[in-house]
């Protein structure tokens, strides 16, 4: 176990703004290939990649890009190898990349299915074929989601042919080269769904099928196959929206509930809430590509209601200002030191309802690191806290009411 100490520096109620917040979006150079919607992204090491998808001229491509953000600036790579594909899976395991199935054609009633999977090796920019995807039914899949834990690729639900839904979630083992059924996605059947990584669990929903789109939110476990039904996507049911993770939250972009769509919600699995953030600020859109590199979200490309995009963009966690209030808090650290996890308790103002409070955590660089409410007066700091010297903002629902620096050694 991890001991840690807490010291309060001091205790703020500002009279004027202290902190200044990052630009929360901020428009980044063009995609680096041609507008395209329905393309696939992954990360490895501090670069972002994208390829396929379908270009203006209803093509299926198989062109590849990567993405430098220290310097903003694309270079294209070597193509993924077999046919042009749209709505296929990628994702990165260690130093390799890895993008298959997908279908060959742009035509909504046609196209081949495929199975293919492809490994990316981007010190000699080569591509590997390996094991090809199966599903139980001998198909290949498209319109699926992947994620990655500890190791192994997930890849859960999608289409295995016009009309075809299905609800099974495999495993790649890139070890042994192999892939695994595992589970049953226990939302049911559909494709056009989304996901995202927190903390080793993967977080998997929305999408549909042709007569009802989803809005419910699940916890998958590896480590026993288990899922847990969340608090369902707030504001829409919608399907071929964009998903990341920055820390400890997750975020959900865009997409389509029968319009195109630009608001922004980020997911605290800490306390199962969702929370609206500041919406895209350009134009709303569909089937577009995202990532996280470091405490940043990128998203881009996509299809609006004037056609493919391919402007791209950043996204900052929001370090909100602390300004003057009529409320002052107390906090006292208890106890000093503490083993793996901190508790804070609040005092100081007894006819203050604390119970009405929450907290937030940031570090220096603005990155919020954690999020929830105050229970019987006392804040719990997530266990996996990693030392430093941090911020928490103490607010009454949307009112912040003090804050102070905490060093944890």
């Amino acid at each position: 176990m991890i001991k840690k100490t807490l010291f309060l520096f001091s205790v703020f109620c500002f009279s004027k703004s202290s902190f200044s917040a990052p630009n929360d979006w901020r428009k980044l150079n063009a995609f680096g290939g041609a507008k395209k919607e329905r393309a696939v992204s992954f990360v490895i090491g501090n670069f972002g990649y994208v390829g396929t998808g379908v270009d203006t001229a209803e093509h299926v491509t198989k062109d590849f890009w990567q993405y430098n953000p220290g310097t903003d600036t694309w270079t294209q790579k070597a193509s993924v190898p077999g046919k042009g594909r749209r709505d296929a899976v990628a994702f990165s395991i260690g130093t390799k990349g890895y993008v298959g199935m997908g279908i060959d054609s742009a035509d909504f009633y046609w196209g081949g299915i495929l199975n293919d999977f492809w490994e990316y090796d981007p010190a000699p920019n080569t591509w590997a074929p390996k094991n090809n995807f199966f599903t139980l039914n001998g198909t290949g899949v498209y319109f699926a989601t992947a994620v990655v834990i500890s190791g192994k690729g997930y890849v859960c639900c999608g289409k295995i042919s016009q009309g075809t839904f299905y609800d099974d979630v495999y495993q790649y083992d890139p070890a042994l080269d192999q892939w695994t059924f595992v589970s049953n996605f226990p939302g049911g059947a559909r494709y056009a769904l989304n996901s995202c990584v927190i903390n080793n669990k993967a977080y998997i929903g929305l999408g549909g099928d042709d007569n009802i789109m989803k809005q419910d939110w699940w916890e998958f476990n590896p480590v026993g196959f288990v899922w847990v039904q969340k608090s369902d996507f707030p504001p829409s049911p919608r399907m071929s929206a964009s998903c990341f993770s920055i820390g400890n939250f997750g975020y959900l972009c865009a997409g389509t509930d029968g319009g195109f769509n630009f608001d922004l919600w980020e997911y605290n699995p800490l306390n199962d809430n969702w929370v609206q953030r500041k919406n895209f600020p350009d134009n709303p859109r569909k089937s577009a590509v995202s990532f996280s590199i470091g405490n940043k979200g990128y998203f881009g490309t996509g299809k609006s209601d004037s056609g493919g995009r391919r402007d791209f963009w950043e996204y900052s966690q929001i370090l909100e200002s602390v300004t003057k209030n009529t409320v002052s808090v107390l906090l006292n650290i208890f106890p000093n030191p503490t083993i793996a996890s901190s508790i804070i308790k609040i005092g100081g103002n007894e006819a203050f309802y604390y119970k009405q409070l929450h907290y937030i955590l940031y570090d220096l660089a603005g990155s919020k690191i954690a999020e929830n409410f105050i229970e019987d007066n006392k804040i719990a700091l997530p266990s996996n806290t990693k030392n430093g010297i941090y911020l928490i903002v103490i607010k009454n629902n949307n009112q912040i009411v003090n804050s102070t620096k905490l060093n944890l050694l």
